[in-house]
């Protein structure tokens, strides 16, 4: 009867170390996820400005354009609109996803052909990245680095 007892309480014990062990797990994720909610920078709302470099292949010179971007990020959902600053005209955003600290969105525009693509990394109120479209004479690339804006 002792020996069991002895199996049956060790048997107990380790049931006991599971549940304890699937609770503390669900415990730190919840918590995980409510420091994430709470932390403002995770969530995107807000205007960003910066600047798009291109090098310009021809002359060997960097173009650098100022540009604003205002952005809405409810759960998954992200929308918003780019444009240059100072200029009235804006592009919606589209497609827009985050992955991780990664952003991706495209957004058009009558100087290029297709859909301009940017992927953005994210850190705090920063974030930098890479901008790809197609004009008439081929491919280009810049160089994305925005800030939020405080204010």
């Amino acid at each position: 009867m002792v020996t069991n007892v002895t199996q049956s309480s060790g048997g107990t014990g380790i049931f006991m170390r599971k549940i304890f062990l699937v609770l503390f797990c669900a415990g730190a994720a919840s918590l995980a996820l409510t420091l994430w909610a709470a932390d403002p920078a995770a969530n995107l709302t807000g205007d960003w400005s910066g600047t798009i470099d291109v090098h310009d292949s021809d002359s060997g010179a960097v173009i650098s354009t100022n540009v604003k971007m205002s952005l809405t990020h409810n759960d998954t959902a992200i929308s918003g609109k780019i444009g240059r600053e100072g200029e009235a005209e804006v592009s919606p955003i589209q497609n827009a996803r985050l992955e991780g600290d990664k952003l991706y969105f495209e957004a058009t525009n009558a100087d290029v052909n297709g859909p301009i693509k940017f992927v953005l990394t994210r850190q705090g109120d920063q974030m930098q990245g890479e901008m790809k479209a197609t004009v008439d004479t081929g491919d280009i690339v810049g160089v994305v680095k925005v800030s939020r804006q405080k204010k």
